[in-house]
């Protein structure tokens, strides 16, 4: 023990604080448990009912009374307890090793770094504020914190646990619901996620207060809360998870005339304390006193009993009390592996060679093509292969298939950052993306693949195709479809990027779904910058290119959405540097395609003599008789030549314009493709993977304009499946055949994929001020969900509604004009972009996809999908 300590004890015990603060000035003065420093996020749930939510008032001003409220608190402290949560100007710290994941239902999703506002509101805080801080203190690791609470909800009903019989309660159910959803979108909620995986580390509750109410609810509230703890680490697949109950301090040690309040201390609490020390809890519960940090309503913002009187200082001490309680569970836990499943082992104790997630095979399978000439950076296009991956789909996994990344073309810039201070990349990528980040400025991305970010995923095998778009340095605003980010609440209003085009076919959120079982078809498509409307001055000034989106598929043929030009130019509001450096503004630049393979899980275990294998899942790819799998073809760059002239003749008044893209030499080249060898590697320390060159080598076919993989006849793995099975050996991993694997290995099999949560849109703002021409309407797709989509004339969808008092009338009359012109000229059932050279079958997407238009409404209306569930 540092000898200092006696010495600080000693003067905090003179200024007569309760227990619970000495401990807490010894977690801020520097000697809180050593860190673990181990790789995966370490995520603690937050649940319970409203004092969960958080009801301590932020700001002197918000109640009747200063006193009681954070920033009074700040003020006149003598101690030092706060003075970590502000800087030497006083504002409220933010730290970015600790995460939050709160969803506020109807008040939309709360998710970033850690700092002020994740209460009930943005002007309150929670216990969640300085728990945060004290597990961001104890951890190296990344630390997330998944809040999952809602006022007025019982133990007995809402939150009945299925232990308890009778029916479950809906909030029971929408605990795990809402952890399982923010732990499946990790990698799409939070851009500082590196894929490391996660484990399950930790589980708080705080409620009670409903229960105290009925006779029937208080008699059984200790039955209650012990289903409730085993139901949830069952559950969660976590059976000694660390689990904290936060009892109900309401009115202190003091008996109160109140009836509820008084059932509350009589029933309540006791109930709360025998629930923690049943025997079977022994070592991985704890029960949490909350009675010292009562504060009269003399002492506090306002007078809510049921809320602590809204006293910021009492969340923030039961918050501490929580977070050392948390911390004395885990200090025997040290040797817990990562789980990105949710299943939190400990190595000791339970299966030391459980599913391990985030780095089974990392890397890519790419090309490159030559930069084409200067001018030819309007448009490009290309055939990618479509095929399942997987026998069958399973958790915790990520893989793109063959695509490439579009980026605004700034090589003119060598030096000056083209990301704002206070954007993600700028603040947090500086070494290896600095000084332009011209690669993370802004992107168009996304495609086939299978994403992290979808829901639905249970018995469906085939990727999915979706536009994700990132105008913003990676701070979090992601466009994935007309009105919808990467979460599954609808994006805000100023925040929608895509409109929809076409009058013939669905963008769902959780992205296009395919017919049957494709089998290497290609999946075409293409995205071409065109003159839709003219460019604005501003400020900030916005350009004219509408990056529009055009698919080649068996059943669908045409423009489909395009990318609203101010979503670009909305960066250089405050940073004038970026004036014209957008993609609203300039050409694209793409330097060649790739497979990205990004979330694999994986299995380890070791032989009699101790050597270690591993074992990946079984990606299978088509091949054709001479062995070759079709990655990505035809990859072709355009100039403005191709179609944007035309478009802006069409607009002035000159000729039709058919749509089919011009591929002379003036309007396009054709790339030459170059592949780049294999590399892949495992584990968080990146262990080189070797031997694959024995099965498979990347190619390039048809005058080196497809690109692909070559297979050779191998023991390690068949054809058209790459090796799954490594063996250490030395530094490095080497690719064996199965039989070589300990017995045990081969036998594991990866968890399943689950279906995560509903896509739902708000009955309110931007979907419904303009109205809607005609629905619900309702599509079944092959995924297993259940669309609801309405019919909205094109100028008037969600996604354009933030410009409808920015865009004049005229700019407004003469795109709704042109639109209308397009939907009635350009069918889906002819060719715009070229086919395939090698004359190869274009996929089918899922039939329920394709729409036809109501009567009345056949041109100049869009449909704009509002809602996807599982049916």
């Amino acid at each position: 023990m540092n000898s200092t300590m006696p010495a600080k004890i000693d003067k905090l015990e003179k200024l007569n604080l309760p227990v619970a603060m000495i401990f807490l000035g010894l977690s801020l003065l520097g000697f809180s448990s050593p860190s673990h420093g181990q790789q995966p996020v370490k995520v603690f749930i937050l649940a319970g009912q409203s004092n969960m939510e958080g009801q301590g008032e932020i700001y002197a001003s918000a109640g009747p009374r200063a006193q009681g409220s954070l920033e009074y608190e700040v003020e006149n402290d003598t101690t030092g307890i706060y003075s970590h949560i502000v800087d030497a100007n006083g504002k409220w710290l933010v730290r970015r090793d600790v995460w939050i994941h709160y969803d506020r239902g109807e008040d939309g999703l709360k998710k970033g770094n850690w700092t002020v506002g994740y209460g009930s509101s943005d002007k309150s805080i929670g216990p969640e504020f300085q728990f945060g801080y004290l597990l961001g203190d104890y951890y190296r690791n990344q630390v997330l914190i998944i809040k999952t609470a809602w006022g007025g909800k019982s133990l007995g009903v809402d939150f009945r646990p299925p232990g308890s019989g009778g029916i479950v309660g809906p909030f029971y159910k929408k605990i795990i619901e809402e952890v399982n959803t923010a732990l499946h979108n990790l990698p799409s909620e939070f851009p500082g996620y590196r894929n490391q995986g996660y484990e399950l580390a930790g589980f708080v509750w705080n409620q009670g207060w409903n229960d105290g109410g009925s006779a029937v609810l208080y008699n059984e509230y200790e039955k209650n809360m012990v289903n409730f703890i085993k139901d949830i680490r069952r559950d969660l697949s976590a059976p000694s998870l660390p689990f904290v109950i936060a009892n109900c301090g309401h009115g202190g040690f003091h008996a109160t005339r109140d009836k509820w309040m008084n059932n509350i201390q009589k029933y309540i609490v006791p109930a709360q304390a025998a629930a923690a020390a049943r025997p079977e809890f022994s070592g991985n519960t704890a029960l949490v006193d909350d009675r010292p940090f009562w504060k009269d309503s003399l002492e506090s913002p306002a007078t809510q009993v049921h809320h602590y009187n809204r006293n910021a200082g009492t969340f923030f001490m039961m918050g501490n009390a929580m977070g050392l309680a948390m911390i004395s569970l885990l200090k025997d836990k040290s040797n817990s592996v990562s789980s990105g499943t949710g299943r939190e082992q400990d190595v000791a104790e339970q299966d030391p060679e459980a599913q391990i997630n985030g780095s089974g095979l990392m890397g890519y399978i790419s090309s490159r093509t030559s930069r084409p000439p200067a001018g030819y950076g309007a448009g490009i296009g290309f055939y990618s292969a479509v095929y399942p991956i997987l026998p069958d789909p399973i958790s915790d996994f990520q893989i793109g298939l063959a695509s490439t990344w579009i980026t605004p073309d700034n090589s003119e810039n060598v030096d000056s950052p083209l990301c704002p201070i206070g954007s993600y990349a700028r603040d947090n990528w500086a070494d290896g993306r600095g000084p332009t980040f011209k690669d993370v400025f802004q992107t168009i991305e996304g495609g086939l693949g299978i994403w992290g970010s979808t829901q639905f995923r249970a018995g469906y095998k085939p990727p999915k195709f979706q536009i994700v778009g990132v105008p913003d340095c990676y701070t979090g605003n992601y466009i994935i479809s007309p009105g919808w980010s990467n979460t599954t609440d609808a994006a805000a209003g100023n925040k929608m990027g895509i409109a929809q085009l076409s009058n013939r076919i669905l963008l769902p959120p959780d992205g296009i779904t395919f017919r049957n079982n494709p089998h290497g078809e290609l999946f075409g498509y293409s995205w071409m910058s065109l003159p839709l409307a003219d460019a604005r001055r501003g400020p900030p000034p916005t350009g004219n290119r509408h990056w529009t989106l055009f698919l080649a598929l068996s059943n669908f043929k045409g423009p489909v959405a395009f990318i609203i030009p101010e979503t670009w130019s909305k960066i250089s509001a405050n940073y004038s540097f970026d004036y014209g450096r957008g993609l609203d503004n300039r050409e694209g630049h793409s330097g060649g395609g790739a497979q990205e393979i990004n979330t694999v899980p994986y299995f380890e275990s070791e032989d009699d003599r101790g050597t270690v294998y591993s074992k990946t899942p079984d990606f299978i790819y088509p091949v054709d008789k001479q062995g070759r799998t079709v990655l990505m073809q035809d990859i072709r760059y355009y100039s403005n030549k191709a179609l944007a002239d035309a478009i802006m003749e069409w607009r002035k008044g000159g000729k039709a314009c058919s749509g089919k893209f011009d591929i002379t030499n003036a309007s396009s080249q054709l790339a030459t493709i170059t592949a780049s060898p294999l590399k892949f590697h495992q584990t968080d320390g990146k262990i080189l993977l070797t031997g694959f060159e024995e099965v498979v080598q990347t190619a390039v076919f048809d005058d080196a304009h497809t690109f692909g993989l070559q297979w050779n006849n191998s023991k390690v793995s068949p054809i058209g499946e790459l090796p799954r099975y490594f063996k250490d050996q030395g530094k490095t991993r080497i690719a064996v055949a199965a039989s070589e694997a300990p017995k045990k290995l081969q036998e594991k099999e990866f968890a399943a994929a689950v279906n995560g949560k509903n896509y739902t849109s708000p009955a309110t703002g931007v979907w419904t001020r303009s109205g809607t021409a005609r629905g619900p309407f309702f599509a079944d797709l092959a995924d297993g969900s259940r669309v609801t989509y309405y019919w909205y004339r094109f100028i008037d969808q969600p996604s354009l509604q933030q410009y409808k008092d920015v865009w004049s009338d005229s700019v407004r009359f003469e795109m709704q004009t042109l639109v209308e012109n397009i939907q009635r000229n350009w069918t889906i059932d002819r060719d715009y972009m070229p086919a395939p050279a090698n004359g190869k079958p274009l996929v089918a997407i899922d039939p329920a996809l394709i729409v036809t238009p109501p009567p009345g409404l056949e041109a100049g209306y869009v449909p704009i999908v509002t809602k996807q569930e599982a049916r």
